[in-house]
């Protein structure tokens, strides 16, 4: 079973537990009919039998161990690039909050002068328009 962990990467997230067991388990019940047996042959070629597949267990942890250490690498990557996008929002979003006060203002002098001086210029009435 594979999982995506990054654009493109794909991880394999189990092992074949056939492949892992049956081994195993074919080197315990080999070992258990030569102790039933009292068979030193066969319980030797078992208990040999045995530490291979102790090998084979230990190769899949390592490599589920590499894995883990591949995932938690991403992991950091991913915080990482994170954090810094949320700091250039924060940035692109940020206002100066005096600045924006005082041009605000700024703006509604100019407009309320030119309200006034529009008001001054065409000041004209009824009256005014009949003459």
């Amino acid at each position: 079973v594979l999982r995506e962990i990054g654009e493109g990467e794909h991880l394999p997230v189990n092992l074949d537990g056939a492949a892992l067991f049956d081994g195993v388990f074919s080197a315990l019940i080999a070992f258990r009919d030569g102790l039933r047996a009292n068979d030193r042959t066969a319980i030797n070629a078992a208990a040999t039998s045995i530490g291979a597949e102790i090998e084979v267990a230990l190769q899949a942890r390592g490599e589920i161990g590499a894995r883990m250490r591949r995932l938690d690498i991403v992991a950091d990557r991913l915080q990482g690039d994170d954090e810094r996008l949320r700091s250039l929002i924060a940035e692109m979003e940020e206002v100066d909050l005096t600045s924006e006060v005082v041009e605000l203002q700024m703006r509604d002098m100019a407009f309320q002068a030119a309200l006034s001086a529009s008001g001054r210029a065409l000041n004209l009435s009824l009256l005014d328009y009949l003459r």
